[in-house]
């Protein structure tokens, strides 16, 4: 990353440098007693690679006029490998895929979003997507949300914990939330972040330790589930009963 920045540095001083030898060739022709005006223009078409003689004819051909021509062109062709680095930038920003992604997150409508990005998750979406029922898993590790989404799946790469991430799924349309983190601290937190992109969502938490439960519950999940009784896949059947019958 450290040598990606190195080179984005220097091609960033390529308009510097081109300022400067402008300047310069400026000055040197005004030095040969050509008016600046004249030799402002001049230097601005030779550095566009435009040939127009506007100069006089008794100092067209001196060697400063020779050396200026060629700053002239060296200064275009700075400004053309500038002008494709940045290009090639933009491009290169532009992720085809995530963007697709997202397009379909936000024609979904009584989805599932679950979060964070786990064994327990993938199994969770897979029951969810068998019968019929789209849903957004929320994953930090983005090779691991690559992975899910070249197998068919909606994922997003974003922290679990923030409102942000649950408004990109599309809350506003979703159905659920299943929270299942194996940490109990996380669910909360989990669960506040979802409420707080949507009030009225409904959550379906996990939970490891009895003692959390009623802590889930004030942060607003409506059911708990203990990973020690149930598996992805009894969430998923749970979950499909709603559909069927909600």
């Amino acid at each position: 990353m450290s040598e990606i920045m190195h080179v984005q540095r220097k091609i960033y001083l390529l308009p510097t440098i081109s300022i400067l030898l402008f300047a310069s060739s400026v000055l040197l022709l005004v030095y040969e007693n050509v008016q600046f005006e004249y030799a402002f223009i001049w230097m601005l078409l030779s550095s566009l690679d435009i040939n127009f003689d506007i100069l006089p004819k008794n100092i067209v051909d001196t060697p400063i006029t020779f050396f200026t021509d060629l700053v002239g062109a060296f200064i275009f062709a700075l400004i053309a490998v500038f002008l494709g680095a940045i290009f090639f930038n933009i491009i290169n920003s532009i992720d085809f895929n995530e963007r697709k992604m997202l397009s379909k997150i936000k024609k979904l409508k009584g989805h599932v979003i679950i979060a964070p990005l786990n064994n327990f998750a993938e199994t969770l979406q897979k029951e969810l997507k068998e019968n019929g029922v789209e849903s957004v898993i929320i994953g930090e590790n983005g090779k691991e949300v690559d992975a899910l989404r070249k197998k068919g799946y909606l994922a997003l790469t974003g922290n679990p914990k923030l409102k942000e991430i649950y408004e990109i799924a599309n809350i506003k349309e979703a159905r659920y939330v299943i929270s299942c983190s194996e940490n109990d601290l996380d669910n909360v937190i989990i669960v506040v972040s979802a409420k707080a992109a949507k009030e009225r969502i409904k959550i379906i938490s996990r939970v490891t330790t009895l003692e959390d439960i009623a802590k889930l519950g004030s942060a607003g999940a409506y059911r708990m589930i203990m990973p020690e009784i149930t598996t992805g896949s009894d969430i998923g059947e749970e979950l499909l009963k709603h559909y069927q019958f909600s």
